[in-house]
């Protein structure tokens, strides 16, 4: 038997009656609308019309929403370690991405206009997606990685990505050091993890130079596995980071992502070494680029990137 309105009506509690109240006077337009919508509802000259709402995924602090009944591990963020967005120039923009192409030796082949103009279009874009709209809440910092084939991942990583965060770090932090604690064992033992959507960008690279927005806390409290398992239900534009996104991060804003110990460690979840995962970690002597388990901790976070 089909329940009458009435009934259903009685058996709510006072809240959801109001909570009711407020979803309907809310759907009939804005404050200035609704009263001459509500008699036109009367009257029977406009209708509500019903419709799967956006499953938003992020917070307000731009850190995915744990969703119910995860396999894998995430604990909550430890909000003692975190970054400040900061809002640059044209010429902020210009001066950081020379430095960056002196760092890497090579050049990137973006001018600043473009650079700032692709990253302004991704972060409308991810404005108008109500799913990811909150990521903007968070710090988010555009990068800029130059056209390259990756052939060997750990290589390219010992020999361009890794030696260009040491000079840009140091450099930025005098008289603190850049340590790479994996020296020697990166060629060969680096892997993408399947599924992380890694290899687009790095597909993207052999294409051209490729601007990103890298969003470094989305992901804080996330294990490496719990990471990987956001990729099944985030957009398909929405990319794991590796360690090219966070090094190329670093190069470009020492100051931000590694100002000093309260910091978030940066997870490079999208990738596999030796059965472990690899990390950036600052403190207020040096930086370490290192490796760690797969487990959840507090302080780390891995990130996402949104290609434009």
């Amino acid at each position: 038997m089909v329940k009458r309105f009435e009934d259903f009506w009685d058996e709510m509690t006072g809240k959801q009656q109001n909570a009711f109240h407020m979803k309907v006077w809310g759907a009939l337009g804005s404050p200035e609308e609704r009263e001459a919508s509500f008699r036109r509802l009367m009257a029977g000259e406009i209708r509500l019309v019903m419709e799967e709402a956006a499953c938003v995924l992020f917070d307000r602090h731009g850190r995915r929403i744990p969703p119910q009944g995860m396999k894998t591990s995430v604990v909550d963020a430890d909000r003692n370690f975190y970054l400040d967005q900061k809002v640059m120039k044209l010429e902020d923009y210009g001066l950081r991405l020379t430095l960056a192409a002196g760092y890497l030796g090579r050049s990137i082949a973006i001018d600043p206009e473009e650079f700032v103009d692709r990253a302004n279009a991704l972060r409308e874009r991810i404005r108008g997606d109500e799913r990811l709209a909150n990521l903007l809440h968070g710090v988010h910092l555009p990068i800029a990685l130059p056209q390259i084939a990756i052939g060997d991942y750990g290589t390219a990583l010992e020999v361009v990505f890794l030696p260009a965060v040491g000079r840009s770090y140091e450099i930025a932090f005098p008289g603190r050091k850049f340590y790479n604690h994996r020296r020697g064992t990166l060629a060969g033992q680096v892997t993408v993890a399947e599924g992380s959507r890694h290899c687009d960008l790095l597909a993207a690279m052999v294409a051209g130079p490729v601007v990103g927005l890298y969003f470094p806390t989305a992901l804080q409290g996330y294990s490496a596995l719990a990471c990987l398992e956001q990729m099944a239900i985030l957009p398909d534009n929405t990319l794991l980071a590796g360690a090219l996104e966070p090094a190329m991060a670093l190069i470009m804003y020492p100051d931000i992502l590694a100002r000093h110990g309260q910091t978030p460690s940066l997870d490079c979840t999208a990738l596999h070494w030796q059965g472990g995962s690899l990390y950036f970690r600052a403190d207020g002597d040096d930086l370490d680029f290192s490796g760690r388990s797969l487990d959840a901790y507090r302080s780390c976070s891995g990130g996402l990137v949104v290609l434009g």
